[in-house]
């Protein structure tokens, strides 16, 4: 059998792989045995990873406590110090010391003994495991912190990366002076701080793999012949090589809201994921596929610019089914008939409540 060029490198004499038309992790099962090549695949598996993470945060608001980790809380007297999330939900302050003045640092905590556990290891700086982080000096920010995350390990912060390294070399060799601590332990009265944290969205890796999972349905519904047409080239290489700006081919939903809903009418509470290929518009001149993941829309990918790749009339829609573990693949218009007279078979009723026969 002879294979068709790799969907992305489009190079022939070389080893396969199957790719997931969808990443796994959201119930995709649907796949491409041969079409990708290996090393295409393995270059996709960053972008793959940011995608999955970003979907679940921003999303889904799934793995969110884990994703945000350390966070700030700003104390009554305006000092911005570390705290974070714990299992329940609440927030607690992390055991740690942070500069007053250079000679003045001071203890946050819920316990005593952290404060004294802190200073008999940081008496012991051969024992010590230390990180560094550089943070922004804003307003209330104190110069230098020590964290203490575990036994024996520290992350050390500084407003400064010349400060920083100077003072994470001392403690690496000398360790901390107890004697720089004025008032050595103040016990928070907040069991439940407002915790503050810096998220971003890498939107680069993000669109990418959108693109990449674009081009995979075009391929998974209408055959590679379809998917390797040339008005695919610049999606093709935008997914595997970067080439372009997001802006070009990509809309988030977390930039345009409107695209929030566009899903809503084709995807039910147990569709876990469901992807849309919609064909020419009346312009001509937008061919798109839009993402649907845990019943709300990812995002749309434009697949072409100018000009046509598809086939007259295109209107495809692929389903995951969340407890099943199937894939519903529906061909609109030719299904039309079936959705106007049943639209809850389709998930439509939104859109055609008045339909006619129920089963």
């Amino acid at each position: 059998m002879t294979l068709s060029p790799c969907l992305y490198c489009q190079q022939i004499e070389v080893p396969r792989t199957r790719e997931h038309v969808l990443q796994a992790a959201f119930g995709a099962s649907a796949t491409l045995p041969s079409e990708v090549c290996a090393e295409c695949n393995s270059a996709f598996s960053p972008l793959d990873k940011a995608f999955l993470e970003a979907v679940q945060f921003y999303h889904l608001g799934e793995n969110m406590l884990r994703g945000l980790g350390l966070g700030r809380a700003v104390l009554q007297d305006g000092t911005a110090v570390n705290a974070r999330h714990r299992a329940d939900g609440n927030g607690e302050f992390l055991p740690q010391l942070y500069e007053v003045t250079p000679t003045e640092w001071r203890f946050l905590g819920h316990r005593e003994s952290d404060f004294h556990t802190m200073l008999r290891e940081l008496a012991e700086p051969a024992a010590l495991q230390i990180k560094c982080e550089a943070v922004r000096p804003d307003e209330g920010t104190p110069r230098l912190t020590i964290v203490r995350s575990a036994p024996g390990v520290y992350l050390i912060q500084g407003s400064s990366a010349d400060l920083l390294e100077r003072f994470a070399g001392q403690c690496r060799s000398n360790g901390f002076r107890p004697d720089w601590c004025g008032e050595p332990f103040e016990h928070s009265s907040h069991e439940s701080p407002a915790i503050k944290f810096d998220t971003s969205l890498a939107l680069e890796p993000f669109s990418r793999a959108m693109a990449k999972v674009a081009l995979n349905f075009v391929c998974y519904r209408l055959g590679a012949a379809i998917a390797g047409r040339p008005e695919f080239d610049a999606v093709r290489r935008y997914a595997r090589y970067g080439d372009g700006h997001f802006a070009d081919f990509v809309v988030p939903t977390v930039l345009n809201h409107t695209l929030g809903d566009c899903l809503a009418g084709f995807v039910t509470p147990e569709h876990r994921a469901a992807l849309y290929l919609m064909g020419s518009t009346a312009d001509g001149n937008r061919e798109a596929v839009f993402l649907g993941i845990g019943g709300k829309t990812v995002g749309r990918v434009d697949i072409t610019r100018d000009r046509s790749g598809l086939p007259p009339g295109t209107w495809l829609l692929t389903r995951f089914h969340k407890a099943q573990g199937g894939v519903e693949d529906l061909t609109l218009p030719d299904d039309m008939p079936r959705a106007l007279l049943n639209p809850e078979v389709f998930g439509l009723q939104d859109i055609w409540p008045l339909g006619g026969a129920r089963r």
